[in-house]
């Protein structure tokens, strides 16, 4: 067909995305505000995505959102990428990219912004006609989604498109929830036409009839089996044979259990790190060595926690007239960036005056932390985030491991022992039930102290500086 047809003529129909997508790659015709397109890898969503975009910029003076999980998702496939804008669009309606100003500008005025995921906060303010979120269950922070949804405002039909792969994300069952949603569900295998055949024989061949083939190829939704609230953890997978390293940053989460403490010790990675036949990506967390005294309060586990580090404490004046112990490194080179901790902990005793969060911050220093968002601090927000730092996609390994001598630990309350054991509770015969895992005084501490150093880990990370407390976040 193409050599029967002029330059021009052929640009025409090769940008005329009606003539080349399948039936549920094209717009519902129904009354909808967002359409989700739940789909497996290959399928062609960000095509789909791209060519909606172009579709609207065609309207003069639109204002558009681009939304990826991450800066570089967005420039390298939403815009810059084989399917994305630039390469879909036609000659006669070519748009300029310009970078430094994160927007893509057509003849017609109108604009399309980009947007990263990771920063909840550029969405705050900005409005909008249209948007393109892709891969939203990648996304760290549902407030993205809320964010660009309130910034949907402008004109008579605002419209949003999300184009992703499945994954458990409360926000994303809301999504699929909303009448206001249409859904359209497609496979890896309808666009087998289209990718290539080592594509099939290495990636789906591998991965076909296995779980995370279901949710990668099918775009099937996982849901949490027989309660389990981490399902996809096990040693397969996230078991690393690992010692401490002194040139990694070392970080601890602590649940203060009252008198049931849990103390994790982890590693972040800087820049990629290959480990045997895996390859850690950036800021990988792994942890490498647990403490779960039972009947120990807090001025008994610092030291305690001390001693794991190679180092001592002092006892030194407090400002209460008590002595508490004072940290006082060792010779093991120990590079401790924070110590995130469990917000109760903030709280006063009525019998001391002072609380653990005190007594933690006069041993170690300002490094300790804790969230006090109050939809970042929630059980459920943080079961999401550990999940998402669990789940491998097919071409990204997890972001959180654990060192293979954790997986042959008998210690009971165990941060292993706690993942396997941490479920949500038996709803059968019309019992009533919390709607959060059950609080069993075992397995909770651990997974609890995972969730602290996995929201407050990242936290640091996105707000630039680990070093040091930004603004409210860390609390007082």
């Amino acid at each position: 067909m193409r050599e029967a047809l002029s330059p021009e003529e052929w640009n025409q129909v090769r940008t005329s995305w009606p003539l080349w997508a399948r039936p549920n790659q094209l717009p519902p015709a129904s009354d909808w505000q967002t359409w989700l397109l739940l789909a497996g890898r290959g399928f062609g969503k960000t095509r789909c995505g791209a060519q909606w975009v172009i579709d609207q910029a065609r309207t003069p003076g639109s204002r558009i959102a681009l939304v990826g999980p991450t800066v570089a998702d967005v420039r390298l496939v939403m815009v810059e990428g084989e399917s994305g804008i630039l390469a879909c669009s036609p000659p006669d309606f070519a748009p300029e990219y310009e970078p430094s100003k994160r927007q893509v500008s057509w003849p017609n005025g109108s604009i399309a912004t980009t947007y990263s995921a990771d920063k909840p906060r550029q969405l705050r303010g900005p409005q909008h006609h249209k948007a393109w979120a892709d891969e939203i269950a990648a996304w760290r922070y549902a407030d993205s989604w809320d964010q660009l949804q309130l910034g949907l405002r402008l004109g008579e039909n605002p419209q949003c498109v999300a184009t992703t792969t499945p994954r458990i994300r409360q926000f994303l069952r809301e999504i699929l929830k909303d009448r206001a949603t249409a859904i359209t569900r497609g496979s890896t295998y309808e666009n087998r036409a289209n990718l290539p055949a080592r594509f099939f024989d290495r990636i789906v061949s591998k991965y076909e009839g296995t779980r995370l083939g279901q949710q990668e190829l099918h775009a099937q939704l996982l849901e949490v089996q027989a309660g389990a609230v981490y399902p996809d953890f096990g040693r397969e997978t996230h078991a690393v044979p690992w010692q401490h390293q002194a040139d990694l940053r070392t970080l601890l989460a602590v649940d203060f259990g009252v008198v049931k403490p849990s103390v994790l010790f982890a590693q972040q990675v800087d820049g990629a790190l290959t480990d045997g036949a895996r390859t850690m990506p950036d800021h990988t967390l792994v942890i490498y060595d647990e403490m779960h005294p039972d009947g120990t309060p807090t001025h008994r586990l610092i030291p305690q926690i001390a001693a794991r580090l190679g180092g001592t404490t002092v006892l030194a004046d407090a400002p209460n007239g008590q002595q508490w112990h004072r940290y006082v490194p060792g010779d093991r080179g120990v590079r401790l960036a924070g110590i995130y901790c469990d917000p109760a902990g903030d709280a006063r005793s009525q019998d001391s005056g002072h609380s653990s969060v005190e007594m933690l911050r006069f041993a170690f220093g300002s490094i300790v932390r804790f969230e006090t968002t109050p939809s970042e601090r929630s059980v459920e927000a943080g079961i999401e985030r550990v999940t998402l730092a669990l789940s491998p996609a097919m071409e990204r390994p997890p972001e959180l491991y654990f060192a293979e001598r954790l997986f042959d630990s008998d210690e009971r309350r165990g941060i292993v022992a706690s993942l396997y054991g941490y479920a949500y509770p038996d709803q059968a015969a019309g019992r009533r039930t919390p709607s959060g895992p059950t609080k069993d005084g075992e397995y909770d501490h651990a997974a609890d102290a995972l969730r602290y150093l996995v929201v407050n880990a990242q936290n640091a990370r996105h707000d630039g500086d680990w070093r040091k407390p930004t603004g409210v976040r860390w609390g007082r």
